[in-house]
């Protein structure tokens, strides 16, 4: 977040830029949104100047590495729209925390740790120039005997001293909150891992139950698909066999049909032969004049006449109709 307002850029704020850089690292300046605000306590011509310079001198590393940057009007609109281009990036691991939870490293030893201990360091040197300028000014008061000097002097430099001793202080008790924040870290990466290899073990498990119920569907659908199958083969020999069937009734039909015109032929041709002999023998005994006898049929063909005539009643009563194979 950034005031559109100021009209340089501070060293704390360069400073404090430059550690986050190193807190950050290159690989996540595609997640980094600079937010200009306060638009409105200053021209819009005059804004858009600023906002030109910073964007293409102080903020320009990071912009040609992914980050943008978006004005905060203090709008609901424009925080959503700032939102929105958080709400979708992946989560990448910043820098500081590969070295130190990776490769182990103190904080002293990272890059945003030398950045800040160059920082303080430097700091530590100014402080200290000014006390060597303060002592040398408080001996030449001395030797004036402007005692009003010294004691002006000698209160500046007990400042000094006090500012070095917080410098001193708040580094200590930045070392100590650093030990302190690395040990909650390992201890919550430890408590993530615990809690990722669980869940890890939880979706196999999970994939493994997949699996079985996929082969399960699998074979089911294959049993299913073969008893389909085979009553569909079934199905289809039935209607094979129900027609071969009724084909062979036609033919059979057809062929009894025949056969019994043929047997009514024979049996008309033996009837007319046995009327034809009772007719000779009647006109043989006109002849002779003796009282005509019963005719007498031949027993050979009264015996055929008799075997047609079962069998065509047999035929006519149950027409048997051969079965298929």
């Amino acid at each position: 977040m950034h005031r559109i307002t100021d009209v340089r850029m501070s060293g704390t704020a360069q400073r404090t830029f430059r550690v986050f850089r190193e807190l950050c690292g290159g690989s996540t300046f595609k997640n980094v949104v600079i937010v200009t605000n306060m638009w409105g306590n200053v021209d819009l011509e005059i804004g858009e100047a600023r906002e030109h310079e910073i964007a293409t001198k102080f903020f320009k590393p990071v912009l040609d590495m992914g980050a943008r940057m978006c004005r905060h009007d203090g709008t609901r609109e424009s925080a959503l729209a700032i939102l929105r281009h958080l709400v979708d990036n992946e989560a990448v691991a910043l820098t500081i925390q590969q070295e130190i939870v990776e490769e182990r490293r103190a904080f002293a030893d990272t890059a945003a740790g030398a950045v800040l201990s160059r920082a303080l360091k430097e700091q530590a040197d100014r402080h200290d120039e000014a006390l060597r300028e303060l002592r040398a000014e408080m001996e030449v008061a001395m030797r004036k005997k402007d005692e009003e000097s010294r004691q002006e002097l000698q209160e500046e430099v007990e400042k000094k001293r006090e500012e070095l001793t917080r410098m001193k202080r708040d580094i200590q008790c930045m070392t100590e909150n650093f030990v302190s924040e690395k040990a909650r870290l390992e201890a919550r990466i430890t408590e993530m891992e615990t809690t990722n290899r669980y869940h890890v073990e939880r979706l196999q498990e999970m994939q493994s139950l997949v699996n079985n119920a996929l082969l399960q569907v699998m074979k089911s659908h294959a049993e299913t698909a073969g008893r389909k199958e085979e009553d569909e083969r079934q199905a289809r020999l039935l209607a094979e066999e129900r027609l071969a069937n009724v084909l062979a009734e036609t033919k059979h039909r057809e062929h009894l049909q025949r056969t019994q015109d043929e047997m009514n032929k024979r049996i008309h041709t033996l009837q007319e032969q046995i009327s034809k002999q009772n007719a000779e023998k009647t006109k043989e005994g006109d002849l002779t004049g003796m009282r005509p006898e019963k005719a007498e049929v031949d027993p050979k063909l009264q015996f055929v006449f008799n075997i047609v005539s079962f069998v065509v009643a047999r035929w006519m009563k149950d027409p048997a109709v051969p079965k298929t194979a």
